[in-house]
């Protein structure tokens, strides 16, 4: 299972973070919004007037403030509906980024065998290309150590990315066969320490998915990008 590790300077920037969390509070309240719920370091704010609702909330040593569903009615809520549908309950999370030990397989391809291949491979590039029928698919992972996790200041000991595309044939009628050629969002994959300047460590033993929250737009994940 995945390890949290929080010592001094995580605790105190969770001190600091709270005050912070506060202070922000204080100034909505200012402009007019009212609190529909809240527990300890968390807030669920509205405005009738904007029709807007925030889930403020301290967190790991660092505030954050998000503009939530106008339905959520609890603070409770408003986290579950952060988590994106596929991260399950007990996943590991560090900030926006969620850790998902069992991860969507891909239909085409095993994934472990190419995170494997990818780590061996002298120039940290694995490719594999698949025919499926008409169809093909074709992979590529770029396997680095001690790299930034996408476009996000979280680092982790290894990272490993997959970049799927392919040319999709279907038959809009007998003897037509067309194909759509698509290229999908990077999968990203990490294993080890994965560390952040303002949340604590996460430690994990085998390869895992990374999965943002529904709010971080990051654009990483298993959903398929058309091209043409």
């Amino acid at each position: 299972m995945p390890e949290l590790i929080q010592g001094p300077r995580e605790r105190e920037l969770e001190s600091e973070a709270v005050e912070e969390y506060l202070a922000l509070v204080e100034k909505y309240l200012g402009e007019g919004f009212k609190e529909r719920d809240s527990v300890y370091g968390a807030s669920l704010l509205y405005c009738s007037d904007r029709h807007e609702k925030r889930l403020v909330f301290a967190d790991e040593g660092q505030v954050s403030d998000v503009s939530v569903s106008w339905s959520l009615t609890s603070v409770g809520d408003a986290f579950d509906w952060l988590r994106p549908n596929e991260v399950p309950q007990d996943s590991a999370r560090q900030g926006d980024l969620f850790f998902v030990q069992h991860y969507e397989s891909d239909k085409h391809a095993s994934i472990p065998r190419m995170l494997k291949a990818a780590a061996k491979s002298r120039d940290d590039v694995f490719r594999d290309w698949i025919q499926k029928g008409r169809s093909d698919y074709s992979y590529t992972v770029q396997y680095e150590t001690g790299a930034q996790i996408g476009d996000t200041n979280h680092v982790a000991e290894e990272v490993a990315t997959l970049h799927k595309g392919g040319n999709v044939a279907f038959i809009p009628r007998p003897g037509n066969v067309k194909h759509h050629r698509f290229q999908a969002n990077p999968r990203v994959f990490v294993r080890g320490a994965v560390t952040h300047g303002e949340h604590a460590p996460v430690l994990l033993e085998d390869w895992v998915e990374v999965l943002p929250n529904k709010v971080s737009g990051l654009g990483i994940g298993p959903l398929p990008q058309p091209i043409d």
